[in-house]
């Protein structure tokens, strides 16, 4: 037996029927939702009933058309364009509304107002003691709201009940289903329509006696898309048992969050489904890329702003502008992105031109300078067109400057082919654009010609893109996804019911916006037992739609953060006998047969088909495994084309430097993908001062002032003339400081910390000098400064003993030419030096890595000074120059030179020979090139843990427990 429910439809349907066969104008059927209006047009019209348009109806339904019949000079304006309203008044009198101007509050309070006008509430007067400037403000603004509404005829859909309830006549027959305590305003046009009518019939909305279905089941699911998951595939078994899919629907209590997910699974279960209602444009990539043209002006042509513009698919711009303008350190400002840009393809192209730049490097450096020389032109002409969008206009004067750039530069670029349902959504959704800007002109006839900025404008776009849904083509035969509010009095032989959990259903917010608790009170809309009542109607209406089978399920945790039931599960359990539902095996998703093919696979159960699949996964089950031997682990020795190219390529005449052949000591994987692939991560973005650039501030201020200094024949700092040193370094400082245009907090306290203040004390430049000071009485003298060998020479900027030729430096029976810049070497009378390595990060290598040939810098400059100048090193120390640590440190020196080092921070750096040690090192070296020109690029060896700077973890198949295995094996 249907429920008393559907029974009370069925006759309230067929005494419809019969009045309106006598009188089909006269007659109206008023219904609580348009899905209930649709599906009751669609029986009558199958039983062959004639029917008037909107003769079946909403309460809504029946007030706009009531609307369009009688309305003379009057207009009626969606809720979006009411909010335009209510955008308008706030920024034509910031003054006026000081407290809410500016605050971003207009969906707040346009929902606001349509609850104090629906209900009726005399605000603020209703607060009564509680009155203060705020609502004032809200009521003046509430006043304002009413006047402009009056004064260009216009009516909103707060409004118009009242509006159509002084003119609700012609109608002789009015029957009324299913409506749930209608709020003051659509009670008075209830009444209006009961008082002109000869009959009226209203039939309420359930009662206590209705009961669900029999089958009844509940589950719990791990997350959301869990559950979604659950869902499709038990659509799957409903279908392939002979279930029709448009006798199946799928209802969420809170709509338009669900919906991502059900894109995304039903598509992988192959499952054909209509939404009631699609998402708001905002969420159209399309849209938003029309939208996102706006932000480069707005916010002065951010660097975040113009890359997710080349980005889009949608534009055509070069999509490498991202990573040029990450390599080139832009930030904002139009005037910044050619002059950095420029800077870039220059730098490039003195490393180009350098002497030991290999074939292959310089046809990569050119391809990479075209690309750059692209992409400034492809900025060029965008910020010129876009400088037409800047500036205050009137609305119409932006609407044709943003159509003229649109149209003039073909966006958005629309794909000839792809997948047809996204091709057919984008179509869909660029038409519903061109509709929301033909919509903005139309209303901004109404609203007072004033001149906009640009943000506004584009504020007025955005909420009009939020209110604006593209209509959905309707599918009867396809699955039903509705809200949950929806389903009152249908009839759904298969019903689910998903994310039932705490907050969601029953949602229980009293609280009005911009109104604290007790104002909401006091204001009398609704309480907690009211919206309780309200949520536990509708819950129960969604119950009762379901007629055959009712599929209930909540997720356990969104993300980490668990979930707690609808407490109205509890309920249902308590009057129903239910019963679980659900599978973790998801037989009809794509996804998860591929998975289950791989497993079959990797058991050797691939049948013929699967032959290349089966030899492609048997990589991971046999060639990585045990110790690193084949070229999936990069050990390309077998290759012998490869080694060839290799040793041709890294061969006597390569140059390397000290940092290349420590990444082939960490790991040679890394140097193959960075080195001989040239794959590089996506440059970080920083907008206050990068690690390297903290360093290399400290070595153009180390550098300035030493030049200087030891130009005007002084030595080292000592006590005596300390208070000269200090006002010079200090001098520079602040110059060099001043190139930086940061203005963020982070960069005060940075200067700050390097020039020091009265109340912060000394800064790292006075630190450093009194550092210097203390260790000069080891006798040794700052001498050289930025000693570059095989690198451009750009004079200011390096030593005068530098050279752009690389150092060839002894190898045994071979030489290997080396690249880098000293960044210090101090020298005793004798002319025995030791070489210095500024560093601003917290760690550095020791002797121990010295000496097993996993850090080279300090010996292979010192080598290559010896080369150059003919004159024995004796030590390497690092200078830590960084916050709480100011010190040049040892990290290797000849032991007899104890007495000199006395002065230096203890350590334990003393060796019998320096020279046998860089030896060592260069034996290193030697091995590792054999390594390169062989073609052995194995991950690391070591089963620690990778280093966390790598930029490289996420394509390294290194895999520590693999290492520890085979120790194990005997």
């Amino acid at each position: 037996m249907p429920s008393t429910a559907v029974y009370r439809l069925d006759t309230i349907c067929r005494q419809f029927a019969e009045a309106a066969a006598q009188d089909p104008f006269g007659t109206v059927l008023i219904l609580p939702t348009a899905h209930l209006a649709r599906e009751v047009v669609h029986r009558l019209d199958a039983e062959g009933t004639p029917l008037v348009a909107d003769a079946v109806t909403t309460l809504s339904g029946l007030a706009a058309r009531i609307f369009e019949n009688r309305a003379t000079v009057e207009t009626l304006i969606s809720d979006t364009e009411s909010r335009l309203v209510v955008a308008h008044l706030l920024a034509a009198e910031p003054g006026r509304f000081p407290l809410l101007a500016g605050t971003g509050a207009v969906d707040d309070l346009a929902t606001l107002f349509s609850v104090l006008v629906t209900r009726k509430v005399d605000y603020p007067a209703a607060l009564g003691d509680l009155q203060s400037a705020k609502s004032a403000e809200i009521g003046d603004l509430l006043d304002a709201y009413r006047r402009f509404l009056d004064d260009h005829a216009l009516v909103d859909g707060s409004t118009l009940f009242s509006w159509v309830a002084r003119r609700a006549t012609g109608f002789r027959t009015v029957f009324v289903y299913g409506l749930f305590e209608p709020v003051a305003v659509e009670q008075e046009f209830l009444l209006a329509l009961c008082e002109s009518a000869e009959a009226f019939c209203d039939i309420p909305a359930s009662s206590d006696t209705d009961r669900p279905c029999s089958d009844v089941r509940i589950t719990e699911r791990r997350d959301r898309l869990d559950e979604v998951r659950a869902i499709a595939q038990e659509i799957r078994d409903l279908i392939a048992a002979g279930v029709r899919p448009g006798e199946i629907a799928v209802a969420f209590p809170d709509f338009e969050p669900a919906i991502p997910y059900v894109e995304e699974v039903f598509a992988d279960f192959g499952i054909p489904y209509a939404a009631s209602s699609g998402r708001a444009l905002t969420g159209s990539p399309l849209v938003r890329s029309l939208l996102d043209i706006l932000s480069v002006p707005i916010f002065g042509c951010r660097r975040e702003d113009v890359a997710a513009l080349a980005a889009s698919p949608y534009t055509g711009l070069s999509p490498e502008i991202d990573l040029l303008s990450r390599e080139s350190g832009i930030v904002a400002g139009a005037g910044t992105w050619d002059a950095r840009l420029a800077g870039l393809a220059a730098t490039l192209a003195g490393e180009q031109s350098l002497p030991g730049t290999p074939e292959h490097a310089r046809r990569r450096l050119a391809a990479k300078i075209a690309a750059i020389e692209s992409a400034r032109k492809d900025i060029r002409s965008l910020f010129a067109d876009l400088a037409a969008l800047d500036g205050s206009k009137t609305i119409p004067e932006h609407l044709a400057a943003y159509r003229s750039i649109l149209e003039r530069r073909g966006w958005p670029a629309m794909p000839e082919e792809g997948n047809a349902a996204v091709l057919e959504r984008e179509e869909r959704d660029l038409g519903a654009f061109a509709g929301l800007l033909e919509s903005l002109e139309r209303f901004s006839r109404v609203l007072p010609e004033r001149p906009v900025p640009l943000a506004e404008f584009a504020s007025l776009l955005g909420l009009l893109a939020a209110g604006t849904r593209p209509p959905r083509t309707r599918n009867r035969n396809a699955v039903q996804v509705v809200g949950l509010r929806e389903l009152a009095h249908l009839q759904v032989p298969s019903l689910f019911i998903a994310g039932l959990v705490e907050g969601v259903m029953p949602r229980l917010t009293t609280r009005l916006p911009l109104a604290t608790d007790l104002e909401t009170r006091r204001l009398g809309t609704r309480t907690a037992a009211d919206i309780l009542r309200e949520e536990r109607h509708h819950f129960t209406a969604a119950l009762l739609a379901g007629t055959e089978r009712l599929y209930l399920s909540f997720p356990a945790a969104d993300g980490t953060s668990p979930l707690i039931p609808s407490p109205f599960l509890d309920a249902v359990r308590d009057e129903i006998a239910t019963v679980p539902w659900g599978s973790t095996d998801f037989p009809a998703s794509r996804t998860f047969a591929a998975r289950n093919a791989g497993a079959r696979l990797a058991r050797g159960e691939a049948a013929a088909a699967d032959a290349d699949a089966a030899r492609r996964l048997a990589v991971e089950t046999a060639h990585r495994q045990g110790a690193y031997a084949s070229s999936y682990d990069a050990v390309l020795t077998a290759e012998s084309g490869v080694v060839a190219t290799l040793a041709d390529r890294f061969g006597p005449a390569a140059v390397f430097s000290p940092t290349a052949l420590e990444t082939y000591a960490d790991c040679p994987f890394r140097f193959y993908v960075s080195r001989v692939l040239g794959l590089a991560p996506l440059p970080a973005v920083d907008r206050d001062l990068t690690g390297l650039e903290r360093g290399s501030l400290l070595h153009r201020i180390a550098f300035r002032f030493y030049a200087d200094w030891r130009a005007d024949g002084n030595a080292a700092v000592t006590a005596a003339c300390y208070p000269d040193a200090l006002q010079r370094i200090l001098a520079i400082g602040r110059e060099e400081a001043d190139r930086f245009a940061f203005a963020s907090p982070a960069w005060a306290a940075e200067r700050q910390h390097l020039l020091g203040s009265p109340e912060a004390g000394a800064g790292l430049l006075e630190r450093f000098l009194c550092h210097e000071a203390a260790i000069a009485a080891s006798g040794f003298v700052p001498d050289a400064f930025e000693v570059s060998f095989g690198l451009p020479i750009v004079p200011g900027t390096c030593d005068p003993g530098s050279t752009p030729d690389a150092v060839a430096v002894p190898l045994g029976d071979e030489v290997v030419r080396i690249r880098g810049r000293v960044d210090r070497v101090d020298r005793l009378p004798d002319g025995r030096f030791l070489v210095t390595d500024y560093k601003t990060g917290s760690t550095h290598p020791g002797l121990r890595e010295i000496a097993s040939g996993r850090a080279l810098q300090l010996p292979l400059y010192l080598r290559a000074l010896e080369t150059l100048t003919g004159t024995p090193g004796v030590a390497g120390t690092y200078y830590t120059l960084r916050r709480g640590t100011v010190q040049n440190k040892p990290v290797f020196r000849d032991a007899d030179l104890a007495t000199e080092f006395a002065a230096f921070p203890p350590s334990r750096s003393g060796v019998a020979d320096v020279r046998e040690l860089v030896d060592a090192s260069l034996a290193h070296v030697q091995r590792y090139l054999g390594g390169i020109r062989s073609g052995w690029f194995a991950p690391r060896s070591d089963p620690g843990p990778c280093p966390r700077y790598c930029d490289f973890q996420t394509v390294c198949r290194f895999d520590a427990m693999r290492l520890l295995e085979e120790e194990e094996e005997p």
